[in-house]
């Protein structure tokens, strides 16, 4: 079985590449080499501050919805509550608003999913030093 990683540019795309039958050796193989293992923990150290502020956005987008809703149904209060809703929803504003959630979104659960693969190579590669010690 062989792994590789692919970065792309300072991401982390986690290909795997199996290449053998899965009771294939590992030993004396270099699968992962340390410079992927250097990269990924550079990614790590230094995606942080990217990934709090996509966290940040996605929260603050999902709290202000409920905000801008009952923003949008007190330009409606003549109508019952129920079509106060239903225009809330068909507003444009909120509409928008739906969509720039849906990218900040994305950028956080795609940062979330590189940061896990990052750990998961390093897991892997720690996994096969031990084995290559016990040997």
């Amino acid at each position: 079985m062989q792994i590789r990683g692919v970065y792309d540019s300072d991401y982390i795309l986690c290909m795997w590449d199996i290449g053998r039958d899965h009771f294939g050796t590992l030993l004396g193989e270099n699968v992962i080499t340390t410079q992927e293992i250097e990269k990924a923990l550079h990614f790590l150290v230094n995606s942080a501050s990217e990934a709090g502020q996509n966290r940040a956005n996605r929260i603050y987008l999902e709290e202000f919805r409920k905000s801008l809703k009952a923003q949008i149904m007190s330009h409606h209060q003549e109508l019952p509550v129920n079509a106060q809703e239903r225009e809330a929803y068909k507003n444009v504003e909120y509409i928008t608003h739906l969509e720039a959630m849906r990218d900040a979104i994305q950028e956080d659960e795609k940062m979330r999913f590189l940061i896990e693969a990052a750990k998961v190579k390093i897991s892997v590669w720690q996994t096969m030093e031990k084995m290559k010690v016990n040997v």
